[in-house]
């Protein structure tokens, strides 16, 4: 022991993948728990930052980015489109109308 601690060694693998090689639902136990003392645990933080930094971070700003992206062609076709003398007989208007 030093200054009263033990040490420790905890295997991440485990809590990440199941013996099968899939996704392991720990942290989905754990959310479901509801117990924020357990949510706090250093190795549950290591877990979620782990999972975040290296394989949910790269998928969650594709969708998102391409969430920012029909929203912009949304907001510009709207813009462009709207007004009471909108004609759709050709042009840029047209190209926006049929993307929107």
């Amino acid at each position: 022991t030093e200054q009263g601690k033990r040490r420790v060694n905890y295997y991440l693998k485990h809590l990440l993948q199941t013996p099968d090689g899939e996704f392991a639902s720990t942290l989905r136990w754990l959310a479901k728990a509801k117990n924020p003392k357990l949510v706090c645990h250093p190795i549950v933080v290591l877990l979620s930052e782990t999972l975040w930094g290296r394989l949910v971070n790269r998928t969650f700003l594709f969708h998102k980015s391409w969430f920012i992206f029909t929203l912009l062609v949304f907001i510009l076709a709207q813009a462009v489109l709207s007004g009471p003398t909108m004609r759709l007989q050709g042009g840029p208007a047209r190209g926006w109308a049929l993307i929107v």
